[in-house]
């Protein structure tokens, strides 16, 4: 079992430049644990390769929810606990047997609940929309993002 600290130089500019924008929409109130937190993302081994080395957008929101669908809305999924990806089989397994999952920082900005039929996000006030999606508002336990900037890919897990 390991711990990898995951550095990309470009896809944090990327994050950087977003979580600026987020800063300013929110008066420059960004509150960790509330508009920025740790989660983790669950995805197969191929997945990880192109999200941690890709240097321009790392999560492609193109592509997410082929695992299970997007009962959330649209985007890229990602937990608050780490026991959801491994209970839900969504944590990539390696040849030798190890499984690995992703912590990554991630910016939940204004969120709005999340809907099965939601496309992007709705707007919060006028031309401006919310940051992301949550499964419960109150106390969330899966977050949705559509900006590849959202989330930074921080840690790759190594697990058996």
């Amino acid at each position: 079992d390991k711990i990898e600290r995951i550095e990309n130089g470009a896809q944090q500019e990327n994050s950087e430049h977003f979580w600026g924008q987020v800063r300013r929409l929110c008066g420059g109130q960004i509150q960790a644990g509330v508009h920025v937190r740790w989660a983790f993302h669950g995805a197969s081994v191929e997945a990880y390769d192109s999200i941690i080395h890709d240097p321009l957008s790392g999560f492609n929101a193109a592509v997410a929810g082929q695992n299970l669908g997007a009962l959330w809305g649209k985007g890229t999924y990602f937990a608050r606990d780490a026991q959801y990806p491994v209970s839900h089989d969504l944590c990539g397994e390696r040849d030798d047997g190890a499984k690995q999952i992703l912590l990554c920082l991630l910016v939940t900005g204004w969120p709005c609940l999340g809907d099965h039929g939601q496309g992007l996000v709705p707007y919060r006030h006028q031309r401006h929309r919310y940051d992301s999606m949550v499964d419960c508002l109150s106390n969330p336990e899966i977050f949705v993002v559509q900006n590849t900037g959202a989330a930074y890919p921080a840690y790759l897990i190594t697990f058996s």
